[in-house]
């Protein structure tokens, strides 16, 4: 099986990576789409019931997707 994506998908976040819209996401992206790069946007698995009617998981990515969140430390005192 061909796929852009590994079975399984690890991503490890910054809590102040996480945006609340797609747009507000792709404006850290602008150079690189001008450029024509090509970006992929992993949600999850995919699924569909459009082969014989059998529901299929994972056919367009990963089976499954793990994050790691790493949250700002808002309980101590940053060093002087």
């Amino acid at each position: 099986e061909v796929s852009l994506l590994p079975p399984v998908y690890i991503a490890v976040v910054r809590q102040d990576q996480i945006v609340i819209s797609l747009e507000e996401a792709l404006i850290p992206l602008k150079d690189d789409l001008l450029r024509g790069d090509g970006i992929t946007f992993i949600t999850g698995p995919s699924k569909t019931a459009d082969i014989e009617l059998n529901l299929v998981k994972g056919v367009h990515g990963p089976k499954e997707v793990h994050i790691f969140l790493l949250m700002d430390d808002l309980g101590s005192s940053k060093p002087s």
